[in-house]
């Protein structure tokens, strides 16, 4: 993971907390109940010459239970209907707009289809994608090219391993198994820049395009370069926290006899005044004093 600080964002789109499934009633299931496990949170596109894209969630401690579904293509450039999306999610593309690269994530697994002669197909194998999970981020890397100028279609909702296409349907009646109430797709959290535009778009039945034009391109550079930075400051620190070496014994000056009779003189004139500094090399051995005779007592 600590690659991707160093890698520039070709497109980075943050989406709002707390907005899954706001009209829906929750699974009465406990182990159901938490909707932040399908609360998309942000996606990044890396710009590397093989795509590869950040996913953010709220909670990925609850993602084994949750069904998302990624569409990347160039932007559009007419007015055609928007293209058809993958099975089950009850959506379309805007007007003009198409896609070129889709991906399915469920649990540990990611499909990859690509859009060939108006239909997708499943390319999962050749692509060579890889997901990996830690913490709240999934990451996905793969061997396609990146298609530019690029557009970037996000949508998240409740998977069901019984159903053809993966997604769970939208119950009429309160059920431990999924959401309920009145609701013509079973998508839960759409990747927009606001909760109105989410709603907005499950009114229509359309996706919202995330361009890499608007996006904050560039930004994982500046951070890798704030932590490069801190690094060579890191290191030039150490380099001159070095203490400088004491040159060894042979690039000192000789210590000659003149310099040791200049010493002793020294030394001799302090005892004068401190009485017995004298060096020790030149101490003499202490005589032994004469043994003291008794005073005479006068009676």
């Amino acid at each position: 993971m600590l690659e991707t600080l160093f890698v520039a964002a070709l497109l980075s789109v943050t989406d709002p907390a707390g907005d899954v499934g706001t009209n829906l009633t929750a699974p009465t299931a406990a182990a159901l109940r938490q909707r932040d496990a399908f609360d998309l949170r942000s996606v990044t596109v890396f710009d590397k010459p093989q795509l590869s894209f950040r996913i953010g969630l709220e909670n990925a401690a609850g993602f084994p239970g949750a069904l998302l579904e990624l569409y990347l293509g160039e932007a559009r450039s007419s007015e055609t209907p928007g293209a058809a999306l993958l099975a089950g999610s009850a959506l379309r593309l805007p007007s003009g707009a198409s896609w070129r690269y889709a991906f399915r994530i469920t649990k540990d697994e990611v499909r990859v289809f690509e859009r060939q002669n108006g239909s997708p197909t499943d390319v999962t194998e050749a692509s060579g994608a890889r997901l990996s999970v830690s913490g709240n981020t999934l990451v996905v890397q793969t061997k396609l090219p990146v298609p530019k100028p690029l557009s970037v279609y996000g949508m998240s909702g409740s998977f069901d391993p019984f159903s053809v296409s993966g997604w769970r349907r939208v119950r009429t009646e309160p059920s431990p198994w999924g959401f309920s109430g009145r609701a013509a797709s079973p998508v839960l959290d759409i990747l927009t820049d606001s909760p109105g535009a989410q709603a907005r778009a499950l009114e229509q039945g359309v996706l919202p395009e995330v361009r890499a034009a608007a996006s904050e391109p560039g930004w994982l550079a500046l951070a890798g370069a704030g932590v490069a930075a801190a690094l060579i400051g890191f290191g030039v620190r150490l380099s001159w926290g070095r203490q400088t070496e004491i040159p060894p014994a042979p690039y000192l000056a000789p210590f000659t006899k003149k310099d040791r009779r200049r010493r002793a003189q020294v030394l001799r004139d302090l005892s004068r005044v401190q009485g017995k500094l004298v060096l020790a090399e030149e101490q003499p051995k202490a005589a032994p004093e004469p043994a003291s005779r008794p005073e005479p007592v006068l009676n």
